[in-house]
């Protein structure tokens, strides 16, 4: 599946239509506001990547989290979320971006979400790393990066991956999937691409893009959640890793990143 597959998932009318309600009826789930309690500080710009309709930033906004910018990849879900902003007064702001192409300066934010397991629609390990590594880029020394990934370990089918890992070895798998761990799904709006994590893995990737794993837990062990959540959302494991306080001098570019403005006008972006 290609990444442009998932664009268009997420830019019709249906699922956008879902995510709206998601964002009015449901807000935040109790385990994201207690982990968003722990992890985040009280103060300092804040980006979330793949916001979808704002659901994460207006809960985060109504309990006194300072306001941000979130991205997504498909303009049908920022142009709700803006919708939904101005109709609130939200101080937030968003942008269609790609996570793996941030068009931010360098060292600008002091945390990052990645909610609901939106790094696991990138398709590609190497392209979830390179978001990764961008995340870290455009945050400041010490910020929180907190995430959530579905775990290999957690289904509710314990055979399904043992059944994958045979097809795997013996070169049988879905040859639309890149990596072990990927899945493609059947949704009431179509195809998903969704890619299962082993937790060995992603502390993997996090050591690879230079964050410090902190803490990880599943979504059961940190809260009960409504009907309403378990309904919109199976069992997931929450992550927090820290971009270290001594980076190196010169944070790596992504050469693909699209210019920022003080970038196109001859000015640094360094913090």
């Amino acid at each position: 599946m290609k990444r442009g597959e998932i664009r268009r998932y997420y830019s019709g009318e249906g699922i956008v239509e879902h995510y709206t309600r998601a964002t009015e009826e449901l807000g935040l789930w109790a385990s994201e506001e207690s982990v968003f309690r722990r992890w985040l500080g009280p103060s300092g710009l804040l980006l979330e990547l793949g916001c979808g309709t704002g659901r994460v930033a207006f809960g985060l906004e109504e309990r006194g989290f300072p306001a941000g910018v979130g991205v997504d990849l498909s303009p049908a879900m920022i142009e709700r979320a803006r919708e939904l902003g101005k109709a609130r007064g939200s101080a937030w702001t968003f942008e269609v971006a790609d996570a793996t192409r941030l068009p931010f300066a360098n060292q600008r934010f002091e945390a990052a979400i990645f909610a609901f397991n939106g790094l696991m629609h990138i398709v590609g390990r190497a392209q979830r790393r390179r978001a990764l590594a961008e995340i870290r880029r455009v945050c400041q020394p010490g910020a929180p990066l907190v995430f959530t990934a579905h775990d290999q370990d957690a289904i509710e089918d314990p055979d399904y991956w043992e059944e994958e890992r045979q097809l795997w070895r013996r070169g049988e798998q879905d040859p639309d999937l890149r990596d072990f761990g990927d899945r493609i799904g059947e949704t009431p709006w179509g195809e998903l691409f969704i890619h299962v994590a082993a937790r060995h893995g992603l502390r993997n990737d996090l050591e690879a893009t230079g964050w410090e794993h902190r803490w990880d837990a599943l979504r059961s062990e940190i809260a009960t959640e409504s009907h309403a959540v378990l309904a919109f959302s199976d069992e997931t494991r929450f992550w927090v890793a820290t971009a270290p306080h001594q980076p190196s001098p010169h944070p790596q570019e992504n050469p693909l990143r699209p210019k920022t403005t003080e970038e196109r006008n001859g000015k640094s972006t360094s913090q």
